[in-house]
Formats: C-alpha cells, structure tokens, sequence
C-alpha cells in the first residue's frame, strides 16, 4: 500500500484535531499557501513527534505561526544595533526562523537576510515602494488581497477568506485582475520586487485567519438562540392579511397576458442592473418589490418547471423557509420563473467568521429541514423510482457529467424505474466493477446543498432559507450527502463540521462517497 504523502498526514492531522475556529484553519493555511507542501508539512510533523503528543505539537506550531505572521502584520518595534544583543534575540526565536525557512524558499530567506541593506546598489529604494490607493494599501495589509508580478503583468486576487466588515475597496473588486505595468514618463523605471510581493501575497490568507481569530469571540458574537426556536419569524396579527393582500395581488397580476407579464420582468431586470449589485449567478436577477428573476433559455424549461413545482410542494407540506414561487412563464425561447425574496446571505460568505458554537446551531437548522425533506412522501401516480419532483426526467451536473453529450435528450436523463438503471448510467466504462448497489432508500432530494444555496442570518446566525431546487427529485438516500461534496472540496469546515455531522444521523454513507470519488475522477 502507498504511504500517504507528508502533506496528506499532516492535513488529516490538523482536520481530525477539532481545533477551535479559525486555529484549523490557521494551521492549514501554513500547509497550504508554503512554497514546498512537503517540507511545510515534514515540519509540522517533525515538530508533533518531538511534542508528548500531537495535540500539543500542533498547539507549538500554531503558536510559532501566529508570532511569525505577527511580525509581517505590525513589523519590529525598532532596531537593534548591539551585536551581542542581536545574538541573544537570533537564539531566542531561531524557532521562528526554522518555521519561515520551512514556509519560503532559500530565495526569500536570502531577500531578507540582505533587506538590511536596501539603501545599496543591488537594492535600489524604489523597488521597496509601490504608490496605490491608501485604502488598497490598508487592504493589502490586511490580507485582502494577493498580489503576483509575471514579467510586467500584474495579476491581483482576493483572498479567499470572507470576513464580517469587508472594505468597500474589496466589495467592488473583481476576484481576480489582471494588468500592465507601464510608465510613460521614466524610462527604465523600477518594478516593486516580486520577492517581497510574493512573500505577503502568501501570507495575506494567513494574516485573513489571524485577524478573524481577534474578531469571532468578542466584535462578532451572534445572539444566543437555542436551536429548538422555529426557523420562521413568530406571527403577528398583521400577518394574515399581509397574506390575503399579496395573494390578492399575484392572483389579479397572473390574469393579465403572459406577453405582458414578461414584458415587464424584463424590463425590471433592464432596471435592476442599474440598481443592485450582480447576484451568485448570472441567470438570477433581483428585481424591485422583493422579488427575483430567474431566467433560462427554453432547452432548461423543465428545471425551472421544477423548481417552481417544488417550491410549492414544501410550501404545502412543511415549514422549511423557501422561496414563495410567484409565476413561472415562457415564450418558446426563453422561460421566466420568478419567486419571493429570501432575508439572509449564502452560507459561504459567512462560514468563515462564525465560532464553532454558532456553525453548531446552524447545523442543526440545516439537519432540520433535510430531515424534512427525506421524511416527504412521494406521490403514487408517480410510476418511476428515481425522477425529478414530479416524476420527469432528472436534472443534475453529476449525472450529465457522467455520460457523453446527447443534443436530442439535452441535459435530462430520466426517469429511472429501478435503481440498477439509474446506476449503470453513473458507471464508467474505465472502472466497470467500481458502480453503487442497489437496495438504498429513495427520498425527497435538493440535490445541491452547498455554501451558495444556503442562506443563513447574520444577525440571529439562524439558517434563513434554502434555494435553487432546479435539481430537486426523487433520489437514493446517499445522494444528498454525496452531491454536498461533489459540489464542495476544499471548504474542508463545511464538509468536516456541517455535512458529515448532519449526514451521520441518516445513516453511514461513507462507501457511497468512496465509490462516487473513484467515479468522479472519470467525470467530464
């Protein structure tokens, strides 16, 4: 059997420590964003087996870590000059010096063993200078933003960690950004040093995680609510006749031609671009009144039929918080399926910064309503076993990915009439022994249960609502929990402290992972 490498110990190390948020993260991020993985990981290895145990390795280096990104976060507080001084300070923290060798490169350590003489000839002052924005500067150093210099291009990227009070600088940014660098005034003008970049671009997601460990236990405390509370917000006496009156509405607006109708949403969608800020998709569009717009071209009219026939199935038969489906039109090319707004963001905007307390409550929310779903009762008209909501063909990535392109069938396969049928199409024909068994229970399915699609309160830190049920059917009780991780890899939190927790109390479908792993290499 292959020994797993040093990198592969050393994350399954720090994943099965259950360290308090962000310190997983915090450690991961010294694997991860290192020049070598191996020599980073050998390191954190190397440490935990000269500790009494890993635990209190791991607390070593997370400690070391911490003083190392310290010092490029706020810098030394003043120079030394007395030689024997410098010996003592070099001797007390040749700890630190081990673990930055051990992130970097000897390129690096070299840059800064000579940074002491940046007034020289081979250092020239300019290339330690960059003029930007003082609120990109102030961003940068906080870890906001990645910075990487190829030749004359410089490409920027957004760090990849969410934060609770994000700069408006950063906000409006793209994820990614790339330009020319150019002077038209000096020639042979010098470029910022590509070392020093690089060395704080691979710091800035562990400076992320260090500022997130200041702010979780005291600036960003949700309240307290105990997770027997209902998702929904209790009634009022004004709520009924809210109701009646928008019933009364929407019932008076679907009487008017569907030509009218569409007229109109795509004039709202024309007014909304001017107004709000681009949604997670660029099919979804937030249009006035509190309501959105979801559009796609008539090949994919039966998901978005779906998704509005499943809206109303759990509106009718249980208490999981979606969205209120309000029409659903089309005019041959292109179909429009509008529904209420949903309070709250994506989970994925927000994971970062809650404490394990907190992702606890939430986990329960979610466990909740999947509990819900998986308890629905199918309707016996419904001939086949495994289907969309109202027993069509399916509609899911995982399965069009599976098999070749059929522009006839498009991308709906289904429906399947016993479950053998639905797994020789997940089959590959490259490991033909490799396939799921038959026998497992079918239950009601979202199918894509990831950070975009869950929406949770920043305020109550509540799970706020479920969207996007375009894929939602009538599916093997494994595939809800399996399709989380298609979906989601490297959010290693979501899938360790949220799905795998929820999934346990369904059942073990740890094999079912396994098989759909070696599948998915296959895939495309």
């Amino acid at each position: 059997m292959e020994t797993p490498s040093a990198f592969k110990r050393a994350r399954r190390l720090i994943q099965g420590a259950e360290l308090a948020h962000p310190d997983g993260e915090l450690l991961m991020s010294f694997l991860v964003e290192s020049v070598d993985n191996e020599k980073a990981a050998g390191y954190l290895l190397a440490v935990c087996d000269s500790s009494k145990d890993n635990i209190s390795g791991l607390s070593i280096v997370l400690s070391r870590w911490k003083s190392l990104i310290a010092i490029f976060c706020h810098g030394l507080r003043s120079r030394v000059d007395d030689n024997e001084t410098v010996r003592n300070i070099k001797a007390r923290d040749n700890h630190l010096r081990e673990m930055f060798v051990a992130f970097f490169s000897p390129m690096h350590e070299d840059f800064l063993e000579a940074h002491e003489a940046i007034a020289s000839s081979q250092h020239p002052p300019e290339s330690n200078l960059w003029l930007i924005r003082s609120s990109a500067a102030r961003a940068f150093s906080e870890g906001f933003f990645r910075v990487k210099i190829l030749d004359r291009m410089v490409i920027v990227n957004i760090t990849s960690v969410e934060a609770p009070k994000c700069p408006t600088i950063v906000q409006n940014a793209y994820y990614t950004r790339r330009t020319m660098l150019s002077d038209k005034t000096i020639a042979n003008s010098i470029l910022p040093d590509a070392i020093a970049l690089d060395i704080l671009s691979r710091l800035a997601q562990p400076i992320r995680w260090l500022y997130l460990a200041e702010v979780i236990p005291t600036g960003y405390v949700y309240n307290q609510v105990s997770p027997a509370h209902s998702l929904h917000k209790p009634h009022t006496w004004f709520t009924p006749i809210w109701n009646v009156f928008i019933s009364s509405i929407l019932a008076f607006w679907l009487i008017f031609p569907v030509s009218l109708r569409i007229m109109s949403y795509r004039f709202l969608v024309y007014v909304s671009r001017r107004i709000y800020r681009p949604t997670n998709s660029f099919k979804v569009h937030r249009l006035p009144f509190g309501i959105y717009l979801k559009e796609s071209l008539k090949e994919w009219h039966t998901s978005l039929s779906n998704e509005y026939e499943t809206l109303n199935l759990l509106r009718r038969q249980t208490d999981i918080p979606v969205p209120r489906p309000l029409d659903l039109v089309s005019d041959g090319e292109w179909t429009y399926l509008v529904t209420s707004w949903m309070a709250g963001k994506p989970i994925g905007l927000c994971i970062d910064f809650l404490n394990n307390e907190q992702l606890r409550i939430f986990s329960h929310d979610l466990w909740y309503c999947l509990q819900k779903l998986r308890t629905l009762q199918r309707d016996p008209m419904l001939q086949s076993t495994i289907s969309n909501t109202v027993g069509k063909a399916c509609y899911d990535g995982r399965i069009v990915t599976a098999i070749e392109y059929d522009e006839t069938r498009g991308d709906f396969v289904g429906p399947f009439s016993t479950e053998a049928e639905f797994n020789k199409v997940l089959k590959s024909p490259h490991i033909p022994d490799v396939v799921h068994r038959d026998g497992h229970k079918i239950v009601f399915t979202h199918g894509d249960i990831n950070l975009r699609n869950v929406l949770v309160d920043e305020k109550s830190g509540r799970l706020s609502g479920i969207v996007d049920w375009e894929t939602a059917g009538w599916y093997p009780d494994y595939w809800e929990y399996t399709k989380a991780h298609f979906a989601t890899k490297l959010k290693w939190r979501w899938l360790r402290d949220v799905i795998d927790i929820i999934f346990k109390d369904f059942g073990d479908f740890s094999e079912d992972l396994e098989i759909e792993r070696k599948l998915w290499w296959y895939c495309w």
